[in-house]
């Protein structure tokens, strides 16, 4: 889920709770903890079988074919948004809005079956599309294999799209567990035992295209029966043209921000293939299957944040905002930093030893790239604070900004330094919009991350840090089981550097508690810590 995914979403359920009812700071961290745990896990289970998935492929195909399926699957990404109309955040909000929480019958059907019907007509035509050009588009990046790609890929676009607006439909709902059943976690599971049985056939780059069509199509079959159980075949058929034009009015608007959003993180991709060879997208592309971890901590906490933050904002409760921020900005970014030490520090053995020899240069991008997307964990939730006190309209014009930047970066540096240029390119235009949000709610709110509490425990990571680059440079060498333990060791004080400090609040220790809760059923380390632990500073 991408950020403004998460912006519409709680907006639209938020008109329908009391405002004024703030709760308890305790209660706000449980309830952030709890929601945060489960989002984490889940997207943790499906982004390791999408990264098994991935490490496969790297090895099974060259890194001329990786590259060029990269490049396929951008596109089809880029089109499956628009195909889906700005739908997919739009339904939400939309029932969320005019229906409120009551379960679906029939006198909704007019939104269920007139949005699939928007959707199912916009995808098939975008589907035909770009199977008719094709050609062109492969002329288009002086790539002729990418034209047979594209017309196998076509195929994917109309169920990959009804996809979307089938998980759309059951979180206006209030169903989460749909997504996390089937975009989340079969499709990728089918998509990784069919990769298998591929690579044991010993089949090539034609496979590896037919295996993607063949993932989509039965994930959406299996989604459709059950779409057609839960709600419509009790809702039933019925169009309506008014509807539809409403729907569309107030989508469109969604889609756009949608695609200006999303724009920094295809342009690396879409100008690479654009002006080098497709082995150059392969190797750009390799790395990011790695940094999409980065973002899960901060998008976890923010799920629950944004709700609770719009709550405190209605209240006038400010002070309780900064203290809230500044405990979900250090946790989200402590329980990220090992991943990005990690990836920095010992970025050549884990690019050797993933993706081979044949991806060395993807070295330098992973740990830019790491630097990159840790930025906007470390400075926290702008954003999704701003959208709090209203500014919506500072989420867009950040976007928008990143998006320039990148564009002009990238055809400045790609073409003198090809992959790692688009590296670059994308890190400044991502960085320039998080400082430009951050100085936006610092100017209007005073709100920053800066604690005491916050920049204590970074002076002991900074020499955890230096010890693991001695240690990695001087004794690990190219053993598998002492890359790991510098890991666990290294990740492990890390963790531990809030509490060894004693840079912990009581809003910490609620949220500690909250999980030991969860995960041991009872609460005696926390009880503990919450006897030390100071009240809040924000200084």
């Amino acid at each position: 889920m991408n950020n403004f995914s998460i912006v519409t979403s709680a907006t639209g359920m938020l008109k329908n709770k009391d405002m004024d009812n703030v709760q308890s700071p305790e209660e706000v961290y449980q309830k952030i903890a709890k929601g945060g745990l489960l989002f984490i896990i889940g997207s943790f289970s499906a982004l390791l079988i999408q990264f098994i998935f991935g490490i496969v492929m790297i090895r099974f195909l060259s890194t001329e074919d990786f590259g060029l399926i990269s490049l396929s699957l951008t596109i089809i990404q880029v089109l499956a948004m628009i195909s889906v109309l700005g739908m997919d955040t739009a339904v939400p909000r939309y029932i969320g809005k005019t229906q409120g929480s009551a379960p679906p019958s029939g006198k909704h059907r007019d939104t269920t079956f007139t949005v699939i019907t928007l959707v199912l007509a916009s995808s098939v035509i975008l589907s035909i599309f770009l199977s008719a050009s094709a050609p062109f588009v492969a002329s288009l990046f002086r790539k002729p294999a990418l034209s047979w790609i594209l017309s196998v890929f076509a195929l994917m676009l109309t169920p990959l799209a009804l996809i979307q607006i089938f998980t759309a439909l059951f979180r206006g709902w209030g169903d989460a567990k749909a997504k996390t059943i089937f975009q989340d976690m079969m499709q990728h599971l089918i998509r990784l035992l069919l990769l298998m049985i591929a690579v044991y056939l010993h089949y090539d780059l034609q496979g590896v295209v037919w295996i993607y069509v063949a993932a989509v199509w039965c994930t959406f079959l299996l989604y459709l029966v059950y779409t057609y159980r839960k709600l419509i075949g009790k809702i039933g058929f019925g169009f309506c043209a008014d509807t539809a034009k409403k729907m569309i009015r107030f989508a469109l608007p969604l889609l756009g921000a949608g695609i200006v959003t999303n724009l920094t993180t295809w342009v690396g991709t879409l100008t690479l293939g654009f002006i080098t060879s497709s082995e150059t997208v392969g190797i750009f592309n390799a790395p990011l299957r790695l940094t999409n971890i980065i973002p899960i901590p901060l998008m976890a906490l923010i799920f629950i944040y944004l709700p609770e933050a719009t709550r405190m904002v209605a209240g006038h409760h400010t002070e309780r905002l900064k203290q809230l921020y500044v405990s979900t900005t250090k946790w989200a970014f402590f329980l990220t930093l090992p991943f990005i030490l990690f990836f920095i520090i010992d970025a050549e053995f884990i690019v050797q030893r993933l993706f081979g020899e044949k991806y060395y240069a993807s070295i330098n991008i992973l740990q830019v790239m790491s630097i990159g997307l840790s930025f906007h964990t470390f400075l926290g939730p702008n954003g999704m604070t701003l959208v709090a006190f209203g500014h919506s309209r500072s989420i867009f014009i950040s976007a928008a900004i990143a998006s320039i930047i990148s564009i002009l970066f990238c055809y400045w540096l790609i073409p003198p330094y090809g992959a790692i240029g688009a590296t670059f390119s994308v890190v400044i235009g991502k960085v320039t919009s998080n400082i430009f949000l951050s100085m936006v709610l610092y100017q209007n709110y005073r709100i920053h991350p800066f604690a005491g509490h916050y920049i204590k425990p970074l002076l002991p990571v900074s020499l955890i840090a230096l010890c693991m680059i001695a240690f990695v440079r001087l004794f690990a060498g190219d053993h598998l089981m002492v890359h790991c333990m510098v890991f666990l060791v290294s990740g492990g004080l890390v963790l531990l550097s809030p509490f060894i400090t004693g840079a912990l609040t009581h809003h910490d220790v609620a949220i500690l508690s909250s999980l030991e809760k969860r995960i041991t059923g009872q609460n005696r380390l926390s009880d503990r810590l919450a006897a030390k632990a100071p009240a809040a500073d924000y200084s």
